[in-house]
């Protein structure tokens, strides 16, 4: 297996997780906090959003999502104390950003041919290692949602 492939199904099994955990839960529930001092699943979700095209945008200067300046404005630092639902994308909305971003990281990642290049980013200093911190995002950010899920009494899953 060639870097590529592996860096596609870490970013593949960790989405597959993240939605699994995902799936049974609506925009109220994503409003819940595993613990009083952390962030909502919404703004983490939002967060995740944020971070990848953020990542992608510092890989390629041409990336664009037209949603990225309102979607930075709600996810922001300053957001993370806020629990009003209308101050938030839906589930849809964030669902629908999500798969816009990981396509095309998926695509950069397709059309890259160097991911030993620098990616300009200290805590993944290579093109591949900020491809593939994408995937463990998702996944340190899923072990949250496992405890919310637990307070909400969703069944186990996986």
């Amino acid at each position: 297996m060639q870097a590529p492939q592996a860096i596609r199904q870490a970013l593949d099994m960790s989405l597959m997780i993240c939605m699994s955990y995902l799936q049974d839960l609506d925009d109220q529930d994503l409003l819940q906090r595993p613990h009083p001092d952390c962030n909502h699943i919404n703004w983490q979700i939002g967060h995740l959003v944020l971070s990848e095209a953020e990542a992608l945008c510092k890989l390629d200067s041409q990336q664009f999502f037209d949603f990225l300046p309102e979607h930075s404005a709600m996810y922001g630092r300053h957001s993370q104390k806020i629990d009003h639902a209308e101050s938030f994308c839906t589930k849809h909305e964030l669902n629908s950003r999500a798969k816009i971003v990981r396509e095309a990281l998926l695509q950069l990642l397709e059309q890259h041919t160097d991911l030993n290049a620098e990616s300009g980013v200290d805590y993944a200093p290579t093109v591949g290692a900020l491809l593939n911190v994408q995937a463990a995002h998702w996944l340190m950010h899923a072990g949250q949602w496992v405890v919310v899920r637990r307070q909400l009494g969703k069944p186990i899953i996986l």
